[in-house]
């Protein structure tokens, strides 16, 4: 047996804040556990209706800020959020960063904005945003630095002097402009993107793929981290355990697809399992699949636990939306078979879907009137969990909105995991009706969709369907189940009807 060994005071100090949780480097998270946290349902975000955008900085205008410092506004936007039907918010890049892609062009990861508060008014914001039984997320990045970030400025020096410090190497650098590019493959910094910048202060190429502005408003190139050195993995892991332990509920990170040298296993060990052993937490990979490649590997070998319903379409791409594009030639035939391409492997596959609510105005209509929430409600029966963001959205959600909120709360078989199977109607070319069942089988609910301008007389054929009637989820109306629903809609209308159990 070896002899004990004695511990200086200072020693046995960093033992203790070790043992805590606490970060070599000082920048631990003092604040205990929040224990309203456990008090959100297991796998939260597979239940959850949608989330609402908020920023915590005035300096990001172009979306709906939230104060951290007034604790009595705070307060009632968060109770508000909640009535309307929201089962979590999100922050959208909540730390001290740039102005380009609403602030992703990180500064300083271990800080907010200095307008914004404190940390500490951070956390309180989590502990009232759970005490209203709300999630709350954020997104982040982890590809790329602002060019006025403290670390990158060093980073340069560092090169230019010829030190070999960690700053300068979380950056990917070359002595030629022509030099070959990082290694790439389907999954991770596809090719086609990204060239060699030179920096006057370093004195060398770095590799960027991004463009944006600096404060100046000065067209800039940011540049990438580098994934390949320990260093910045090191570093990667260490942002990420600080943000999750201020109590968050999840992360959305942004454009992991595109991170230069990474690959699955660093993805892993460095994201998605370190926000794992938090448990009942959100890990979103934003970009997953975007770019043609197939999303289950992100699900499996990634072990995201939700990526974005790319598979119906792509924001960026104009006119690719499969709902959006039924909506507007009043054929919905294409939403079924690219749901089953992309979508359902996705479920299967144990993942989920994510995508930013459709906006439900649509030119081919001519009058506000007759402005279908259409697109909305198909998002609703679909079981994807909706990112409303009021920058795009224009407008506070009306009634309606609110209503189809909260008849996704609150219905199990609208959740994210749940079964659909398509039923005929009278003109599939005009109409779309499916019948949703709940992950462990509780509940069926027939969704039936309207692409139509002007009133329009469906059926739905129900004949392979054993229930004992219907009831329509807005007015309460019974119907028995005769193994055909004729029912009524007017223009891009919709109807949710709960299946009752069939008599034993």
């Amino acid at each position: 047996m070896l002899p004990p060994r004695k511990v200086k005071p200072d020693q046995l100090l960093l033992i203790a804040a070790v043992c805590l949780g606490a970060s070599l480097s000082g920048r631990a998270d003092p604040t205990p556990p929040d224990p309203a946290r456990a008090q959100l349902p297991g796998r939260w975000w597979e239940k959850a209706s949608a989330m609402r955008y908020f920023v915590v900085s005035p300096q990001q205008s172009t979306r709906e800020f939230l104060s951290l410092r007034d604790l009595a506004a705070l307060t009632a936007r968060l109770e508000l959020v909640r009535a309307q039907g929201f089962s979590s918010i999100h922050i959208v890049s909540p730390p001290d960063g740039g102005v380009s892609f609403g602030g992703l062009d990180t500064k300083n990861h271990y800080a907010l904005r200095a307008d914004a508060g404190s940390m500490d008014d951070f956390r309180r914001l989590v502990r009232v945003a759970h005490s209203k039984g709300l999630a709350v997320t954020i997104s982040y990045n982890l590809g790329y630095a602002s060019t006025e970030a403290p670390a990158w400025l060093k980073a340069c020096d560092d090169v230019r002097a010829g030190r070999s410090s960690k700053e300068a190497r979380w950056f990917v650098w070359s002595d030629k402009g022509d030099a070959p590019p990082p290694p790439s493959n389907a999954f991770f910094n596809p090719p086609g993107r990204g060239f060699w910048e030179y920096s006057a202060r370093a004195g060398k190429y770095f590799w960027t793929r991004w463009g944006g502005a600096n404060d100046a408003d000065v067209d800039v190139r940011f540049p990438q981290y580098d994934w390949a050195t320990p260093e910045f993995q090191q570093e990667a892991e260490q942002i990420v355990r600080f943000w999750m332990n201020t109590g968050l509920d999840g992360i959305m990170m942004d454009a992991v697809n595109w991170n230069s040298n990474s690959d699955w296993q660093k993805n892993r060990q460095r994201i998605t399992e370190v926000m794992a052993s938090y448990g009942n937490v959100w890990i979103q990979g934003e970009g997953a699949g975007g770019f043609g490649d197939d999303q289950v590997p992100w699900i499996t070998e990634g072990k995201w636990n939700c990526v974005e319903d790319y598979g119906l379409g792509t924001w960026w791409v104009a006119g690719s939306h499969v709902i959006l594009k039924a909506f507007q030639t009043g054929d919905p035939r294409s939403i079924e078979p690219a749901l089953r391409a992309s979508h359902d492997r996705v479920v299967a596959a144990g993942g989920s879907l994510f995508a930013s609510a459709l906006k439900f105005e649509d030119p081919v209509v001519p009058t506000r009137r007759e402005a279908p929430h259409l697109s909305f409600a198909a998002q609703i029966g679909l079981g994807t969990f909706i990112g409303y963001d009021l920058r795009d959205m224009k407008t506070e959600p009306d009634g309606e909105i609110q209503w189809l909120l909260r008849l996704k709360r609150d219905h199990p078989a609208l959740q994210q995991t749940g079964s659909r199977r398509q039923v005929s109607t009278n003109a599939d070319d005009k109409y779309y009706a499916f019948i949703r069942t709940a992950p462990d089988g509780s509940e069926r609910v027939l969704v039936v969709l309207n692409f139509q301008r002007g009133f329009q007389k469906i059926e739905v054929n129900l004949s392979g369907i054993d229930a004992g009637g219907l009831v329509e989820l807005k007015t309460g109306e019974e119907l028995p189940s005769t193994g055909l629903l004729r029912t009524g809609l007017y223009s891009y209308g919709y109807r949710f009807y709960l299946l009752k159990p069939a008599a034993k």
